[in-house]
């Protein structure tokens, strides 16, 4: 088991996090951060602002080709289906996991792979792949965990028709209806987006 000492260890490697660690480094501090996820960025890029406003991006894009007056004369009309739109989604999300690395490598943020938990007020253990355990001491330590979508106990969220909005990005068919639960920033651009290419006549 290593062990690592700095000034600030961050938990999580979402927009707080990686806001936190950044500047923290430029101030001089000797910073690290653990994420649970090989890939960086947090749900911010994995599963919610990034991927849903992607999504809204692709629908506009597919609703303007199909209106140019040369895509009418030459029948390029074509109607979308949701697992196509959320393809071209998922050809943002390592960009924007790229990205969100080039910023750590670039200010020499060491990043641990895997779960903290605390032994005491300064010291926490992660658990890494294949059972590899690291300690790390830190004089601060920041949680910047993120959130996770409720899950009420009366809704079967094992039901191949239920999502939340990590899960609806995992959908691979194209629904007639829709109910959204929540007008929360996420539900309302899916709402949007949705519904706006069927009211188009965009989806099959």
């Amino acid at each position: 088991m290593a062990n690592f000492q700095y000034d600030l260890l961050v938990i999580g490697a979402g927009p707080a996090g990686e806001s936190a660690a950044i500047s923290a480094k430029k101030n001089n501090l000797r910073v690290a951060v653990v994420d649970g996820q090989a890939s960086l960025g947090g749900n911010c890029a994995h599963k919610g602002t990034i991927p849903s406003k992607a999504l809204r991006n692709a629908v506009k894009q597919a609703i303007r080709m199909s209106n140019q007056p040369f895509a009418k004369r030459m029948m390029l009309h074509q109607e979308l289906n949701y697992p196509q739109i959320l393809a071209a989604v998922n050809d943002i999300i390592p960009k924007q996991v790229e990205l969100h690395s080039e910023y750590f490598i670039r200010n020499k943020i060491p990043i641990f792979n895997g779960f903290a938990h605390f032994v005491n007020k300064n010291e926490v253990e992660i658990a890494g792949p294949h059972g590899l355990k690291d300690r790390v001491t830190a004089e601060n330590i920041l949680v910047a965990t993120g959130s996770r979508p409720y899950r009420p106990s009366n809704i079967d969220f094992n039901h191949p028709r239920v999502f939340d909005s990590d899960t609806i990005l995992q959908m691979n068919t194209t629904p007639s209806t829709i109910v959204i639960f929540g007008a929360g920033v996420i539900g309302c651009e899916y709402a949007y987006d949705i519904c706006r290419s069927w009211s188009k006549g965009r989806f099959n």
